[in-house]
């Protein structure tokens, strides 16, 4: 595998939360450059197993609060549904 040097600019945030991810700071060329691999050709069955349990929990939470907000959104649909029914039954007012 040849190997490319890159130097980047991110904030703060970002760059610790890469290092913890990836375990380490001299492992974060070879965790970032999996991971945009992965993100590229969707994330087989047999690399997931390779993901730290960190990455996963963050996949994770990540995806409930997805979820939270999309339950949300149903709900309030579902309301202004039955609002609307309720008017036309009341003759549409």
């Amino acid at each position: 595998m040849s190997t490319k040097r890159l130097n980047l600019t991110v904030d703060a945030e970002a760059a610790d939360l890469l290092e913890r991810m990836a375990g380490g700071r001299n492992k974060m060329g070879d965790y970032l450059s999996t991971l945009l691999k992965s993100m590229n050709a969707g994330t087989p069955a047999d690399e997931i197993e390779r993901v730290d349990r960190e990455s996963l929990k963050l996949m994770l939470q990540g995806m409930a609060g997805r979820l939270t907000a999309l339950e949300g959104q149903y709900a309030s649909m579902q309301a202004t549904v039955a609002k609307l029914i309720a008017d036309q039954a009341r003759g549409g007012r």
